[in-house]
C-alpha cells in the first residue's frame, strides 16, 4: 500500500511538471524569462563588482606585500587575472567571509567553532569558485579541440596557411573559449608580432598539454619544411584517442562516485518505505 502511494504521488507530481512546462514553452514567454534572469545576474554581479571594489581601497593600504604575490600568481594559475587584481580578489574572499559571519550570527545568535569553520570555507570559496571556472575552460578547450582541427586540415588541404585557417575556424560558428583564444592569437598576429611568439604565446595562455604539443607541431613543421596538414592529421587522430581515453576513464569512476550518494541517501528512504510498515505493524503487535 505505502509503495503504491509513493508511485501514485510521484506519477502526479511529475505529469504536474510537465503541464507547467507545457504551459510556458512558448518561445516569447521563454524568452521573455530568459531576458529577465539574465538581467537580474547582471545586477547582482554588478552591484557585487561596486562592494570589491570599494573594500579593495582599503585592503590596498594593508602591508600584505607578500600575500599579494601569492594572490597575483594564484590568479594567473587560475586564469582570472584580468578578472581579478590581488587587491580585488583579497576584498572579495573578505566580502564572503564577513558576509557569512553576518548570516550565522544572524540565525545562531551566538558564535562558535562551527561559525569559524564556516567563515574560513567562505574565505576559500572565491579560489574553488576561479578553479571551476579554470576546469570547465579546460573541458571546452580539449572537447572542441578535434573538431577545429578538422576543419583547419581541410582549409590548409585546400591550399589556405595555417592563419587563414584559423580565421575560417574562427569566423564560422559560434563564440567558445578556443575560438576566442584563437582570435586573440590572430588580433597580435594583425598588430605585427612575430608568428613563433604568438603561437607560443598562445600555448601559454591555454596551457594544456595536448594543446602545447599541437603548437610545437605546427612550428616543427614549419621549421623542417614538411607538411603541415599531414602532421596535423596524425595530431589530430592522437587527440580523439586522448579524449576516448578520458571518457573511458570518466565512465569507470562513475560507480565509485555514485556510491556515496547511493548509499546515504537513496538506500535508507527505501529501506524506510520497504521495512517501515513491517517495523510498525510488529510494534503494534507486541504492545
Amino acid at each position: 500500500m505505502v509503495i503504491f502511494v509513493t508511485v501514485l504521488f510521484g506519477t502526479a507530481v511529475f505529469i504536474l511538471i510537465r503541464l507547467g512546462q507545457a504551459k510556458y514553452s512558448s518561445p516569447l514567454i521563454t524568452r521573455n524569462i530568459l531576458i529577465k534572469t539574465n538581467n537580474k545576474g547582471t545586477k547582482l554581479q554588478y552591484y557585487n563588482k561596486v562592494l570589491i571594489n570599494f573594500i579593495a581601497v582599503y585592503t590596498a593600504k594593508l602591508p600584505l606585500g607578500r600575500y599579494r604575490l601569492l594572490i597575483g600568481r594564484r590568479l594567473i594559475f587560475l586564469r582570472s587575472e584580468k578578472m581579478y587584481s590581488p587587491d580585488e580578489f583579497l576584498s572579495y574572499k573578505i566580502l564572503m567571509s564577513v558576509t557569512g559571519s553576518l548570516v550565522y550570527l544572524g540565525l545562531f545568535n551566538t558564535f562558535d567553532i562551527s561559525g569559524l569553520a564556516a567563515v574560513i570555507l567562505l574565505f576559500r570559496f572565491p579560489e574553488y569558485e576561479l578553479r571551476k571556472k579554470k576546469e570547465k575552460y579546460e573541458r571546452d578547450i580539449l572537447k572542441e579541440l578535434p573538431f577545429a582541427l578538422d576543419l583547419v586540415i581541410v582549409c590548409v588541404e585546400a591550399g589556405l596557411t595555417f592563419d587563414a585557417a584559423v580565421a575560417k575556424y574562427i569566423y564560422g560558428g559560434k563564440k567558445t573559449s578556443l575560438r576566442n583564444e584563437f582570435e586573440q592569437y590572430l588580433k597580435s598576429m594583425g598588430m605585427g608580432e612575430n608568428r613563433e611568439k604568438g603561437l607560443k604565446a598562445l600555448s601559454e595562455r591555454v596551457n594544456l598539454r595536448d594543446f602545447t604539443s599541437l603548437i610545437y607541431t605546427v612550428l616543427q613543421s614549419e621549421k623542417l619544411g614538411t607538411g603541415i596538414a599531414g602532421s596535423l592529421r596524425l595530431k589530430n587522430s592522437d587527440l580523439r584517442v586522448s579524449r576516448k581515453q578520458r571518457a573511458e576513464k570518466m565512465a569507470i569512476q562513475t560507480p565509485v562516485k555514485l556510491m556515496l550518494p547511493l548509499v546515504v541517501f537513496i538506500l535508507p528512504v527505501i529501506f524506510i518505505v520497504i521495512l517501515g510498515p513491517v517495523v510498525l505493524r510488529i510494534i503494534t503487535d507486541l504492545k
